[in-house]
């Protein structure tokens, strides 16, 4: 799944330990969406994915590739909004033989049974 925006903030990296005792960093970037409604979406990068972040700055326009996780704790669910990958203006042109490829690869994911 994609979301478009712009970054509003960019949080500093913060660390913490697993219910197994390993430790992780993560990062979380606001994404401001839409103009009339704005909605600021949090959207974390784990280990690997911070140097994503590195690349970009406050007010840049961008789209992130997200999955959805959530998390069951003493009876209560927490929802995530993960990133994966970052694609700025400038990454977003694509040659034509790619682009037929990525719109294939993009229909399969589409037909969500809800």
């Amino acid at each position: 799944m994609k979301i478009q925006g712009r970054v509003k903030e960019i949080l500093k990296a913060e660390t913490f330990n697993s219910k197994t005792g390993t430790e992780f960093t993560k990062q979380t970037v606001l994404i401001t969406m839409g103009d009339n409604y704005p909605v600021h979406l949090p959207v974390d990068f784990f280990q690997d994915k911070i140097s994503l972040v590195e690349n970009i700055k406050e007010d840049q326009e961008l789209t992130v590739h997200i999955n959805f996780k959530s998390n069951e704790y003493k009876g209560k669910y927490y929802v995530s909004i993960q990133g994966w990958k970052i694609d700025t203006e400038n990454q977003q042109e694509t040659p034509k033989s790619f682009a037929k490829a990525d719109k294939e690869t993009e229909n399969q994911y589409t037909d969500l049974p809800f």
